[in-house]
């Protein structure tokens, strides 16, 4: 769908997570140490992604936009 839509995708890395009830707990905290530095990582790209993308994108002209 993302694709036929023409929207930008973050492709590389990808990340499969399956729940487990051991790992994750009701609070959301991590046990795992391999899947809490995994998610640091993967979330460490994914903000590289959206900045490379923010600075792509054009800006909707807005109330601001009077050159201060």
């Amino acid at each position: 769908m993302l694709s036929f839509c023409n929207a930008r995708q973050m492709t590389s890395p990808e990340a499969y997570i399956q729940y487990s009830p051991e790992v994750f707990l009701d609070d959301g905290e991590v046990t795992s140490d391999a899947t809490r530095e995994f998610l640091r990582a993967f979330m460490a790209e994914f903000q590289t992604y959206i900045g490379m993308v923010l600075a792509v994108l054009p800006r909707p002209k807005g109330p601001r936009d009077d050159g201060r």
